[in-house]
């Protein structure tokens, strides 16, 4: 649990930086997820990152850790 929470502070860390650019891939990028195994639809988390996808989707510096997109 502590390692998830590590892992989406670092995205939005790295997203700050970046000046919080947003994605324009978000649609395609949730698309992707949902098509998963690991893509827990009820939570609209990544059960590898822990990540909600809503948000890490849509950040333009964040990377999926199954390197899906």
């Amino acid at each position: 649990m502590i390692q998830k929470i590590v892992n989406f502070l670092n995205e939005l860390y790295i997203w700050a930086r970046s000046g919080f650019n947003l994605s324009n891939l978000f649609y395609e990028r949730l698309s992707i997820c949902e098509k998963c195994p690991e893509y827990n639809e009820p939570k609209m988390k990544c059960t590898v990152c822990g990540c909600n996808m809503l948000y890490k989707a849509k950040m333009k510096t964040s990377k999926c850790p199954l390197n899906k997109w």
